[in-house]
């Protein structure tokens, strides 16, 4: 079984899960940091942050992470974390 399926370990303490999104640089780097982590907090996840991962040439990617407790629900907490963070 571990060698033909997937298997996946969910902790005690949660799981993570992340979300990036590229903005302009023209786009207020604190506004977009406290945005992303209301976003997080609306869908529930704990231990947010937020990292930024890449310098593009036309874009800076930021990372939003937080932590959740149900890994039953994580396609759904994902996706809502998606659109709140498309359309908060």
């Amino acid at each position: 079984m571990f060698i033909k399926d997937k298997v996946t370990n969910y902790s005690r303490e949660g799981f993570r899960i992340s979300v990036s999104v590229g903005l302009s640089y023209d786009t207020d780097r604190v506004k977009a940091e406290n945005a992303l982590i209301k976003a997080a907090k609306l869908v529930h996840l704990e231990d947010v942050y937020v990292a930024i991962t890449g310098l593009d040439n036309h874009a800076i990617t930021f990372e939003l992470n937080g932590t959740s407790h149900d890994p039953n629900s994580y396609p759904f907490v994902k996706s809502q974390l998606m659109k709140m963070v498309f359309d908060p």
